[in-house]
């Protein structure tokens, strides 16, 4: 097989699409809210808001890569152009 860079987008999606079906991102986005309710409980105040926010960034990342795996959309690339 080709090298990755070397694929074309259509041949790179596909990849991509064959990986992110592989994964359970329901058991993913349970671990980052288990990893989020940990931190509330042992740190306290602007550490642990720190924290959280940074969990909710990856928590929505993983969402739209189940979205993606879903359905084969990357709504991350919609309403751009060529």
């Amino acid at each position: 097989m080709a090298r990755y860079i070397d694929l074309s987008d259509r041949a790179k999606a596909a990849v991509q699409l064959r990986e992110a079906r592989k994964t359970d991102w329901d058991a993913e986005m349970l671990k980052i809210e288990k990893e989020a309710e940990k931190v509330r409980d042992v740190y306290i105040g602007k550490q642990a808001d720190r924290m959280v926010a940074t969990l909710r960034i990856e928590w929505l990342s993983m969402s739209r890569m189940k979205h993606f795996a879903a359905t084969g959309e990357n709504i991350a690339h919609r309403g751009i152009t060529a």
